[in-house]
């Protein structure tokens, strides 16, 4: 070759020749271009040039048409026609005027635009003359007109004539140096790409011979790395193949690293990753099932995969792997791992059968979450489908029979059924303004104006809201309270204990007390709401706060619930930056525990 060059060195030698040459021929083409493009702009002008003047024949003749439907009726529809008519004969005459490039055409426009502009005169005193003169005078004037227009229309039509030649004449010289323009590109380009094969050809041929042994070598290594056999010995010398070389058996040095790696990666992900032997028993298992399902993966290992599943998806999920295995479609399946706890962790399967490990490796994603709120959809579903229809039936049935006059003989009958449907309607009001509630102060939109406010006055208020209720009820009222000044909304802090009194008297047995206990503590006061009710079942605290959310599902109906109240309770007890609670033993009662800070954060 007679050039001490790398690989790399020569490589770019290689590709710089031909971009050089590539440069060159596109440095001609770029100025051919250019000039293509100012021939083919005269071109186009020297057209465009010649219809606008064909353009004034035609608008002055639409001009004497209009103006001898003017002379005729005299109507503004022909005034408004001739003006607009007017207006684009000087349009074009300033388009014209504004593409003359050439000495021959400047003075063939001159001669025209003379013309134009007399023949535009005429019609101007004959329309003035129009405007003023008897119909004897006008009929005279019109036939003048006629006459004079016709001769300057010939007049304007030779001159139109000579403008157009003149014209031509650039369009005719500019497809002239066009086609040599083209003509010229295209030599270049022949010349050019014959220049460009030779010297890549030239330039390959030099390249493959100097790196073709070396690259037989890098292909070998390269089905030997695949195989994992050992790599042929490295190659001396410091180009660019050398060490591509050296990095072949670097690559073999880092093959376990990067199974390690890949070996972390599993470990920390966030959902179980595992593999299950064809007998159904766990053969390997990230260390994410500790985090998901409370197991380490060695105890794990060899246990059935079924005997966590819950029973009642055992023979769903059964199914799935066993057709994953017998047709080898990826599996998707969901199903409810039991915790370490005893709890149960609804789990989405997927993950396909490999015949060749003899395994099905799986992937278990937690949706409990995604299932807690499908729930929530559910009840919410459930709980409003029920809360309207029953309580709009109800009055709908009223609302007919009263229609239909049968409770006309018996007036206390209707006023009975009346307080019914009103305490329908009051139900329905409360649970749209507690779910409007709801969503705004999720939404941010409710906002808690804290002052000093003194625990006795709370109380006192919640008490007088819920008195008749309990009257009704014939369920006493019980305070036991101090005299701490608490930092709170004084309102949204009465709406948190009525909703809490209304429960508790709703949910007591007549004769029974509640009582409500304020307790004292360190920058905080601890309200407690007591009953003597029939209580909450243990598993059941838990979700007592959440949204429709009742201990029995006849709740709603007999004791007049929304399953909001408490949820509603909730987020005003946190807004104050408190905590709230429920402490509960069936057939003894409850208590309801919450507590709101002394003093505004600071």
């Amino acid at each position: 070759m007679g050039l001490n060059l790398k690989i790399g060195q020569y490589g770019l030698l290689v590709a710089l020749l031909p971009v050089f040459v590539a440069l060159l021929i596109l440095g001609f083409l770029a100025l051919q271009l250019q000039e293509s493009e100012k021939q083919v702009e005269r071109e186009r002008q020297a057209k465009t040039l010649i219809m606008e003047s064909s353009n004034l024949l035609q608008y002055l003749d639409e001009m004497k048409r209009a103006l001898s439907g003017l002379a005729d009726s005299n109507a503004p529809l022909f005034s408004i026609e001739l003006q607009k008519r007017k207006d684009q004969f000087a349009g074009s005459l300033k388009k014209i005027e504004s593409g003359l490039v050439s000495a021959p055409q400047k003075d063939a426009f001159v001669q025209l635009k003379s013309a134009a502009l007399s023949a535009v005169e005429e019609i101007e005193e004959t329309q003035k003359a129009l405007a003023t003169a008897p119909k004897e005078v006008v009929e005279f004037r019109m036939k003048e007109s006629d006459r004079q227009l016709q001769a300057l229309r010939s007049t304007l039509s030779s001159k139109q004539e000579a403008f157009s030649n003149a014209t031509s004449d650039i369009q005719e010289s500019s497809a002239q140096q066009g086609e040599s323009s083209r003509q010229f590109v295209w030599a270049i380009l022949v010349a050019g790409t014959v220049a460009m094969v030779v010297v890549a050809v030239v330039m390959s041929l030099g390249f493959g011979r100097r790196i073709t042994g070396r690259l037989k070598v890098l292909t070998d290594n390269s089905f030997r790395l695949a195989s994992r056999m050992p790599l042929n010995e490295k190659m001396k010398g410091l180009d660019e193949i050398s060490e591509l070389d050296k990095s072949f058996h670097w690559m073999a040095n880092q093959l376990e690293d990067l199974a390690r790696k890949e070996r972390a990666m599993t470990e920390n992900a966030v959902d179980v990753i595992c593999s299950i032997s064809d007998e159904g028993n766990f053969r390997e298992v990230n260390s994410a099932a500790i985090k998901l399902w409370g197991y380490k993966p060695e105890e794990l290992l060899g246990q059935k995969l079924i005997s966590l599943v819950r029973e009642s998806d055992k023979e769903k999920t059964l199914k799935t792997f066993a057709s994953a295995k017998k047709d080898g479609n990826q599996i998707e399946v969901e199903n409810a791992i039991k915790h370490k706890n005893g709890n149960y962790v609804e789990v989405l399967w997927s993950g396909g059968w490999s015949s060749v490990d003899g395994a099905m490796f799986c992937v278990a994603h937690d949706i409990t979450e995604k299932k807690q709120i499908e729930n929530l959809k559910r009840d919410f579903v459930n709980m409003v489908s029920h809360d309207l229809r029953t309580p709009l039936t109800s009055i709908q049935a009223f609302l007919e029979m009263l229609s239909a006059g049968f409770y006309d003989s018996s007036p206390e009958k209707m006023h009975s059924k009346a307080k019914y449907s009103e305490a329908d309607v009051g139900r329905l009001i409360s649970m749209i303004n507690s779910l409007l509630q709801l969503e705004k102060m999720e939404a941010g939109h409710i906002e808690i104006v804290a002052a000093h406010t003194q625990v006795e006055d709370v109380v006192d208020r919640s008490f007088n809201s819920v008195q008749s209720l309990a009257e009704r009820s014939k369920i006493t009222l019980v305070k036991n309270t101090c005299d701490a000044v608490i930092f709170a909304d004084e309102d949204q802090l009465i709406q948190v204990m009525v909703n809490l009194l209304s429960n508790a008297i709703k949910f007591s047995n007549p004769g029974g007390t509640v009582t409500v206990k304020a307790i004292e503590q360190e920058n905080m006061v601890e309200f407690q709401v007591i009953d003597q009710g029939r209580g909450i079942a243990p598993d059941f605290i838990d979700k007592i706060f959440d949204r429709f959310k009742q201990v029995e599902l006849s709740d709603s109906r007999v004791k007049g619930g929304t399953g909001l109240g408490l949820a509603v309770c909730k987020m005003l007890v946190e807004a104050h930056r408190g905590k709230i609670w429920v402490t509960s033993k069936e057939n003894v009662g409850s208590t309801f525990h919450f507590t709101i800070p002394t003093r505004s954060p600071t």
